[in-house]
């Protein structure tokens, strides 16, 4: 089967299911950018278990055939582990910690995708609603500018048809000051981010929040803030 294959301003490939190929007339788009840096060694187990308990369930529901995914992990470098595809094609989530934090970047390069990936729908004849959820504990400690986040993050806000289509949600793991910080330079909203701890408890609520924004999604409804 063909692939819409989109290149970010960096470099990176996304090898993205073929909007043609796709039967509802409207998806969910989900995207995934998730801190894999050394920090995460002490609850990555957990992480891994609520985000499978998550694409498990996501994978038998009802909304299932309007789901696409596409999943971005940073640490060093910035690796596409999955570019949009079915949500029945998505392989488990096997986030491993390593080295260090290339926030920005990761978090640039996904919202071109999804810009990009939207548009190559709307091309087809097809609507959709875009969720991208920031998974970090830490701040970014390698190249990359918060500038061009808050600049691509802009650009999409300020297309009335992302107005309430197009939702950008942060979660700042642990105990890690500068999150507010990070996410005024990076131009979120401060409603779209939330703290929580790193206990298997607090990782269950976030995950739940997600699957409570994707339900809401494939209703019609528009996630506006964070609440647990």
């Amino acid at each position: 089967m063909e692939e819409f294959n989109f290149q970010t301003s960096m470099g990176l490939n996304f090898a993205n299911f073929d909007p043609s190929a796709i039967q509802a007339s409207e998806t969910i788009n989900v995207t995934f950018v998730i801190d894999r840096s050394g920090s995460i060694y002490h609850y990555v187990n957990d992480l891994n278990t609520v985000l499978n308990d998550f694409l498990h369930e996501l994978q038998r529901s009802h909304v299932s055939d309007r789901v696409l995914m596409q999943v971005v992990e940073f640490d060093t470098d910035v690796e596409v582990k999955t570019a949009f595809r079915p949500i029945a094609n998505v392989p488990d989530f096997n986030v491993t910690p390593r080295n260090m934090t290339s926030l920005y970047a990761a978090m640039l390069a996904a919202l071109e995708n999804a810009v990009a990936y939207k548009e190559e729908q709307e091309n087809n004849g097809l609507s959709s609603k875009s969720l991208v959820f920031l998974i970090t504990d830490g701040l970014n400690n390698m190249p990359g500018s918060a500038a061009d986040v808050k600049q691509k993050i802009n650009e999409i806000y300020a297309d009335e048809q992302n107005a309430f289509a197009f939702s950008i949600i942060m979660f700042g793991l642990g105990d890690g000051a500068g999150f507010e910080q990070a996410r005024d330079e990076m131009g979120i909203r401060p409603e779209m981010m939330a703290k929580l701890g790193t206990t298997a408890k607090e990782l269950r609520k976030m995950v739940n929040f997600i699957s409570s924004s994707v339900s809401s999604s494939a209703s019609g409804a528009s996630v506006t803030s964070v609440t647990f």
